[in-house]
């Protein structure tokens, strides 16, 4: 059974996350990137996140991605699927929550 990623350090949340097949690793262009693309090929970029979403899906270490980006805050790149306005998003949502039961 895996830990809880909301208990974990960062320290324990890369751990994790470097235990597991990462679908990351075979292509890390696809998740990180994406940020210094030109207007024009937002349509590209857009099509990048949806194919690095799909696999972030089924990751084995997406919940514990997920707490991570959470607590960092990336500024770019796809991190469990989600781009960083999407993680901000998120984050600010769990702040305006209790924090108990927090599951990811």
């Amino acid at each position: 059974m895996s830990p809880n990623p909301a208990t974990l350090s960062a320290r324990g949340l890369r751990a994790e996350i470097f235990r597991h097949p990462l679908p990351c690793s075979s292509d890390p262009e696809l998740f990180f990137d994406l940020a210094d693309v030109d207007r024009p090929k937002k349509n590209a970029v857009r099509k990048r996140q949806e194919q690095a979403a799909a696999l972030c899906a089924d990751c084995p270490a997406r919940a514990f991605c997920l707490e991570l980006a959470i607590r960092e805050r990336p500024e770019y790149g796809m991190y469990a699927g989600y781009t960083p306005e999407e993680i901000a998003a998120i984050a600010d949502g769990l702040n305006a929550a209790p924090a108990e039961g927090r599951a990811a």
